[in-house]
């Protein structure tokens, strides 16, 4: 361990693992979501949001020679009445970039945004950055963007970037200025990077991911996803996860010299696929997340927590629309070949078909395969078919 030691006082048995140690507040924030006007520090119950709207940017919207998507990371600057947007593509569509934008928005509703110019994202050699197909020794850094902060003080943007275990490419953290270009990257702890064994450190997809000033702006919150590997496991389907990290760095200095645990609770319920519940052994979370996305401090010793968890949207009277699975072959081979799963539709290369299409005929299934191009769609009578092709 380094000198910035991981303290986890007991918690007592009435309040929930998900309680913020450290007197820091327990909350679920979703984007442009209000807080009930209760004291959620006198109320008994769990706090309460309200949507209050929702927009939504065309499908691969095309401006200024990018296209728009991805769209991971979200900071309002007061002075100016804009927004920064962080794109949280790996330089595979364009080059990564943030968008700076206008978002009309009041309690009672939000307007469309109205996008206003995109920056490219420079590397401390002053160019683009690659991605994995194009990193070179003279260019190693193949982002993936996360979180992005405005210092107001200095008229600067922080960001994070997840790394790549697999690739060996480092989480890290940066400072650029506001056309982009590379200004100063935070010395993080040695604990906070991924090991060449895969036992300690940053898990892969689950590394940097919040980030908060204080209010202040003297010092700088980050998050992790999820536990360090050496720390815990991974919030599972009724299996809480180990403490994750939030560490404090001193603005001025860049130095860390403080860190707190979150405790997330176990998942809920395994999410269902089709109306069919996976097998948890397809992940080690059967398909489930409850880690952290991001993070806002609004007092020396309060904070929101967004978390990634399907349960945040069900307590607050969200509807269960759809299920986005992330995972390895193995969650494609489990639809593949589970007879309760009466069609597979697939799209991909002419390899991932043929796997797919013998193992569905082996289960008398049926299967729609789109091999080498997009997948098709059905489109209603009443769709906008200026948005839709």
């Amino acid at each position: 361990m380094t000198s910035l030691p991981l303290s986890v006082p007991p918690v007592p048995g009435s309040l929930p693992r998900r309680t913020l140690l450290s007197a820091l507040a327990a909350s679920a924030l979703l984007p442009l979501c209000a807080a009930s006007q209760t004291n959620t520090a006198q109320s008994t119950g769990a706090p309460k949001l309200r949507l209050i709207g929702h927009t939504t940017l065309a499908h691969k919207l095309q401006f200024q020679g990018t296209t728009v998507g991805g769209l991971s990371g979200l900071d309002y600057d007061k002075e100016r009445g804009v927004y920064y947007a962080l794109s949280d593509d790996r330089s595979d569509y364009s080059p990564a970039r943030f968008y700076t934008l206008k978002l009309p928005l009041t309690p009672q509703g939000m307007g469309s945004p109205e996008l206003l110019r995109s920056t490219v994202l420079l590397a401390p050699n002053g160019k683009p950055y690659p991605n994995r197909r194009t990193a070179s020794a003279d260019s190693p850094d193949v982002p993936d963007p996360e979180s992005i902060r405005l210092r107001s003080a200095t008229n600067t943007l922080y960001w994070a970037s997840e790394g790549d275990a697999k690739r060996s490419m480092p989480a890290f953290v940066r400072e650029m200025r506001m056309d982009g270009s590379y200004s100063s990257q935070l010395p993080l702890p040695a604990m906070l990077a991924f090991s060449a064994n895969g036992t300690t450190g940053l898990r892969d997809n689950k590394a940097l991911e919040g980030l908060s000033f204080s209010p202040s702006g003297d010092t700088l919150w980050l998050a992790t996803e999820a536990a360090l590997l050496q720390d815990g496991p991974a919030p599972g389907v009724g299996v809480a996860g180990g403490p994750i990290r939030l560490t404090q760095f001193a603005v001025h200095s860049g130095q860390p010299f403080r860190q707190i645990a979150y405790l997330p609770d176990a998942v809920p319920a395994a999410p269902v696929v089709a109306g069919v519940r996976p097998p948890a052994a397809v992940t080690p979370s059967g398909l489930s997340d409850n880690g952290i996305s991001e993070k806002r401090t609004t007092g020396d010793k309060r904070a929101l927590i967004l978390r990634a968890a399907i349960e945040v949207f069900a307590r607050n009277g969200f509807p269960d629309i759809c299920h986005l699975c992330l995972g390895s072959h193995d969650l494609g081979q489990w639809m593949a070949a589970d007879q309760r799963l009466p069609l597979i539709s697939a799209t991909g290369s002419c390899t991932m078909g043929r796997s797919v299409g013998e193992s569905v005929a082996r289960r008398l299934g049926r299967s729609l395969l789109e091999l080498g191009g997009n997948n098709g769609i059905i489109l209603t009578e009443t769709a906008d078919l200026d948005l839709a092709l």
